[in-house]
């Protein structure tokens, strides 16, 4: 009975969902140009390995601005990671020194089966896109 009762409920869910609105991702571009055009936002995210690492989930909160700058913090335990992106360039907060993506230093971690946490903030930074464009490019248009 109650396997009948779930499957009801997901098939009544999904022919909502479907109805609900016909034109979602114009609604969802419309939204992303809105946050565009925006003087300025500010968002968070985290990023989640759905418990399979054993980790718990990691805080990204950032700020963007509308000349295309945005101001990147990971939080990692007690240590925070900081980055400035603007299109293709990119730097990076390290022990109190900003560096860019090519400039930084091996040390801490990388040897022994250790992370370099500064490397790996480098590899996110490089793939970043800021939430609004992210959303305009998902929505096709």
């Amino acid at each position: 009975m109650k396997t009948i009762v779930i499957a009801c409920t997901l098939l009544m869910t999904a022919f909502g969902l479907l109805g609900a609105d016909p034109d979602l991702k114009a609604d969802i571009a419309k939204a992303a140009g809105k946050l565009n055009d925006a003087s300025g936002y500010a968002w968070t995210t985290r990023m989640d390995s759905g418990g399979s690492s054993g980790r718990p989930s990691t805080p990204v909160k950032g700020t963007t601005e509308k000349g295309g700058v945005s101001h990147i913090v990971i939080t990692r335990g007690e240590n925070d990671m900081e980055a400035l992106v603007k299109g293709s360039k990119s730097a990076v907060k390290i022990q109190d020194s900003w560096h860019s993506l090519d400039s930084i230093p091996d040390a801490g971690g990388g040897g022994g089966g250790q992370r370099n946490p500064a490397r790996m903030i480098a590899r996110l930074i490089q793939s970043f896109k800021p939430p609004g464009a992210l959303a305009l490019e998902l929505s096709g248009k």
